[in-house]
């Protein structure tokens, strides 16, 4: 979960000065989702868009113009889907603030990802540990020809989807060659599987 300080610091990032600046500096306005970010140069502008910081997933979210924020801020839950997730890579500000990914949290983000407990036999998954993190081993396409696959990154908590051109053998031993063929996927850690949910994992 973000906390105010967290989000502070995100905003300072996305706009890239400090609050106090009286012309490009910001504003951060709490709800229950998360914080609103009003820019001091684009406030009053029309057709502007604006960010969002969502508390419990850490996502930033860029709102189009046409969602005003005052409509995010009372009616999130109905706008949240107009929002474009802002990709900040692993060495930027937002992942550097998570804690590192355990695999309890893998797991869970495996079953959220698959939408399957591990245990299915036709659609379950497996994990694989290694040093960046976990590769998702589905069942359901692990041995078709031009199936893509997933990794929970174990510093950033990203999760990335290779394309079939990456296999999972050059995932696993040669990561750092073959990260930069991934694609971040979008996830929302809120709507994770209770706890209880049967997992599995594989060394």
């Amino acid at each position: 979960m973000i906390t105010s300080d967290q989000a502070e610091q995100i905003a300072a990032q996305l706009v890239g000065a400090p609050a106090s600046d009286p012309d490009n500096g910001w504003d951060l306005r709490e709800f229950d989702a998360g914080w609103l970010i009003l820019k001091h140069a684009t406030r009053d502008l029309i057709g502007t868009g604006c960010y969002v910081v969502e508390r419990e997933s850490g996502r930033v979210l860029h709102f189009p113009s046409y969602i005003p924020s005052g409509r995010i801020l009372r009616e999130y839950d109905q706008v949240v889907a107009d929002g474009f997730p802002e990709d900040l890579r692993p060495a930027t500000l937002r992942e550097r603030l998570y804690e590192m990914i355990t695999s309890d949290q893998a797991e869970q983000i495996a079953a959220q990802l698959v939408g399957a407990p591990a245990s299915d036999p036709d659609n379950g998954w497996d994990l694989v540990e290694f040093d960046a993190g976990w590769l998702i081993l589905e069942r359901s396409t692990r041995d078709l020809i031009g199936a893509g696959s997933r990794v929970v990154e174990r510093e950033s908590g990203r999760v990335l989807h290779f394309p079939s051109y990456v296999p999972p053998v050059r995932i696993l031993g040669e990561y750092d060659q073959v990260v930069a063929d991934g694609f971040p996927e979008d996830f929302r850690p809120a709507t994770l599987p209770a706890q209880g949910q049967e997992t599995r994992s594989v060394d």
